[in-house]
């Protein structure tokens, strides 16, 4: 069963959620929103993009029992392709998600071998928002041993990441670092994440791999792991009934896979 999913880079509210749930046929599983560091949460940048707010949203999120799912937003810093600057940005995240949900890592996350669990997705796109111009092998190496190795919350409890890789189908230069990380370092991300829009379509689609696979389309890269996250349409319209708009992303899990109950592991719902 094809299993719905969204992500916004505003503060998701009632229009937004009720419009993907009229698309989809049911209510999204998971919503994405952005962090960066703990002092950003809240914020509004200079291009409009609002930074998850724990005082607006954990209340939505908790009311709607829908699940978060943290997407990494720092783009320009991917670009320097630096080990010691994905480490960083990978501690910096996790503490924004920790400090956004309470502050204490063992609730509500996913607690397992003594360690407590959140998925992170690291959005993996050029300063403009386009397909980053290089590989980046060594950030996505140091951010994802970041996740790894996780933070404490006051009490020493640890929250680490489920990590994922988001970018568009054609991002070769995502893919290639996605391969050159596992094939070099020997580690690669939990999940995939692919973006690959079909012109007006909001319904949950039939999954097709032409879409999907990394190695269809231009890039012909075979990353040695499934997709399990399709964004299938991007800045779908929402318009209220007073006359606002919003731009909604809208995402299908791979029904070949069981995604979703891993999500509802690490994807946590707020307090």
């Amino acid at each position: 069963m094809a299993t719905g999913y969204a992500d916004s880079s505003v503060i998701v509210n009632s229009a937004m959620y009720n419009q993907v749930k009229t698309w989809q046929g049911h209510a999204p599983y998971g919503w994405g929103r952005y962090f960066y560091s703990a002092a950003d949460n809240g914020t509004t940048t200079s291009s409009g993009l609002q930074y998850y707010d724990p005082g607006t949203e954990n209340g939505f999120f908790h009311s709607n029992s829908l699940r978060l799912l943290p997407i990494a937003r720092q783009e320009s810093n991917i670009a320097t392709n630096d080990y010691t600057t994905g480490h960083n940005d990978a501690q910096l995240n996790l503490k924004a998600v920790l400090k956004a949900l309470g502050g204490n890592a063992t609730t509500p996350f996913f607690a397992a071998n003594g360690k407590h669990y959140c998925a992170f997705m690291l959005d993996c796109e050029s300063t403009s928002g386009g397909i980053p111009s290089a590989t980046f092998t060594n950030y996505l190496h140091g951010w994802l041993e970041g996740m790894g190795k996780g933070v404490t919350d006051s009490s020493g409890n640890l929250l680490v990441g489920w990590t994922g890789v988001y970018s568009a189908q054609s991002a070769c230069t995502t893919w290639t670092s996605v391969v050159d990380c596992a094939n070099t370092y020997g580690i690669r991300p939990d999940f995939i994440d692919v973006a690959s829009w079909i012109t007006g379509q909001t319904a949950l689609p039939t999954w097709n791999e032409a879409y999907t696979s990394t190695k269809e389309g231009t890039c012909d890269i075979a990353l040695g792991q499934s997709t399990v996250l399709w964004q299938y349409a991007g800045n779908a319209v929402v318009t209220t009934s007073s006359g606002q708009t919003y731009y909604v992303d809208l995402d299908e899990g791979n029904p070949n896979l069981d995604f979703h109950t891993a999500l509802g592991q690490y994807a946590p719902i707020p307090n």
